[in-house]
């Protein structure tokens, strides 16, 4: 007797998409932005703002490293230069 294979395909999915237990005892997962403040989306929009400045100035490997020396010197970092800088 031949197996039905729509039948056998069938049962593969529903093995394959079936949850375990282990998928059912854990917490249900919820959005992070849900739980965020009215002031903590806020700024997560203005560093995605800033971000797609950068973005849109770095089309490059070569340009993002010149773009982010750039603003880590604008901030106040030095180059690493010697051990002694190190305290």
């Amino acid at each position: 007797m031949r197996p039905c294979l729509p039948g056998l395909a069938l049962m593969s999915l529903l093995l394959v998409l079936a949850p375990t237990q282990a998928q059912q005892d854990l917490p249900k997962k919820r959005s992070g932005w849900l739980v965020l403040t009215p002031a903590q989306k806020e700024e997560v929009f203005r560093y995605a703002e800033d971000y797609k400045v950068f973005l849109k100035k770095v089309r490059s490997a070569r340009t993002s490293t010149l773009e982010t020396i750039r603003l880590a010197r604008a901030a106040g970092f030095e180059e690493y230069r010697d051990t002694k800088q190190v305290k």
